[in-house]
């Protein structure tokens, strides 16, 4: 449980800054170790959550979803 949440953690971080950079820099992590916890989240979620590509990042249709439904719970339960 405790690995999930910092997987999403990760992901709402990437979302709410626009970059992998930048979120690493805000939650204290590598760069790569952000990385890792959005691909390990979507791999066990069995989705894809953002497109990326070299110079930006943006949520696909089912991200959109599991973004508000994640930072939903995050602000129900701090």
């Amino acid at each position: 449980m405790q690995k999930n949440l910092k997987q999403i953690t990760s992901f709402l971080q990437v979302v709410d800054s626009g970059s992998f950079t930048k979120a690493a820099e805000i939650l204290e992590l590598s760069r790569s170790m952000v990385s890792i916890d959005v691909k390990q989240l979507e791999k066990s979620l069995n989705v894809s959550l953002l497109v990326r590509n070299t110079r930006n990042i943006a949520l696909t249709e089912v991200g959109k979803y599991f973004y508000d439904d994640f930072k939903y719970y995050f602000i129900l339960y701090p």
